[in-house]
Formats: C-alpha cells, structure tokens, sequence
C-alpha cells in the first residue's frame, strides 16, 4: 500500500509541475488576448480564466480579474458570467480563509434561474472544495457528488474527471484508501 501512494504522489508532482509550465503559457497568452478584446462575453471568460490562473499564487491579482469580470458581466447583463465571476470570488475567498459560502450561493441562485447545468455542477464542485478545506469532508463529499451527478447529465467528461480525483483525494485525506 505505500508503495502505491509514494507512486501516486510521485504521479501527482510530475503532472503538477508540467501544468505549472503549461498554466504559465497559457496566463501569458490570455494576458496578451486581453488587451484587445471587446467589452463582450468572450472578455468576460478570459478574464475569469486570468482569474483562475492566479488562485494559487497571486490571490488579490485573482481578486483584482474576478471583480473585472463581475463588474463587466453586469454591465453587458450577462448572468452566466457573473455566476462565474461569483465562482471565482468563492474560490479566493476560500484560499485566503475568508467564509465564501456566500459567494457560491449567489453563484447557484442564478445558475439555477438561467437553468445552467454546467454552471451548477460547477458551483456545488466549489462548495465541496470549501467544506472540504474547512475540514468537513462528509459536507464536501455529498457536495462534490451532487457535481459529479450534474456533470455526468450533460455528459462533461472532464469536469467528471476532475470531480473524481476531488472525491478521491477526499477519501484519501480520512484514510479510506477502497473508497479512494
């Protein structure tokens, strides 16, 4: 058993500093394709993805891209994209320990009005990351399943992928390693 987990964390480096490389290109390029976008929807999505690019190390350059998104969104009146803009926020929040729960339900409230499906699974994918770094792995768990249930009605191979190693890495964490 511990050589399968020294594996899967050998795994998990190697894929981890292959998507930083990759992650860098990509920032790089969204920052460039920023500069002469229109006020528009396709604005909106690449400033979430700046956004997202930075959750993990540059948290107030994430806040400072997720407030750009929220503010055009709700200037062009564009719901799915403050729900992503509210996603993000959550997210940041979280990673700097400050309650975001309230972000996320924003999120779902209007996901739910424009019946967007991704956008819901998405959004109880976050709710789970939150209790789940809160150390209420029960609450993430029924959290990261009711996204995995979503994501497998609109067929969205990857974000089932993503919820998976969520649930597994969950499981792991409590040392449940058959259900991991």
């Amino acid at each position: 058993m511990k050589r399968i987990l020294i594996l899967l964390a050998i795994t998990l480096l190697t894929i981890s500093g292959y998507a930083q490389i990759s992650g860098q290109k990509k920032l790089d390029s969204l920052l460039t394709a920023i500069k002469t976008e229109k006020e528009d929807t396709s604005k909106v999505y690449t400033l979430i993805e700046i956004s997202h690019s930075y959750w993990d190390y540059s948290p107030d350059k994430a806040m400072d891209y997720a407030n750009q998104s929220l503010t055009l969104s709700k200037q062009i009146g564009y719901k799915k994209g403050i729900g992503y803009a509210y996603i993000s926020l959550g997210a940041i929040n979280d990673i700097k320990v400050v309650p975001a729960l309230e972000f996320f339900k924003k999120a779902l409230t209007i996901f739910e009005e424009i019946g967007d499906k991704k956008g819901i699974a998405s959004t109880y994918c976050a709710i789970g990351h939150f209790y789940w770094m809160q150390g209420n792995s029960p609450e993430g768990l029924k959290n990261f399943f009711i996204a995995l249930k979503g994501s497998e009605e609109i067929g969205d191979k990857l974000q089932m992928a993503e919820i998976y190693n969520d649930i597994g890495l969950t499981y792991l964490q409590q040392g449940n390693y058959v259900e991991a």
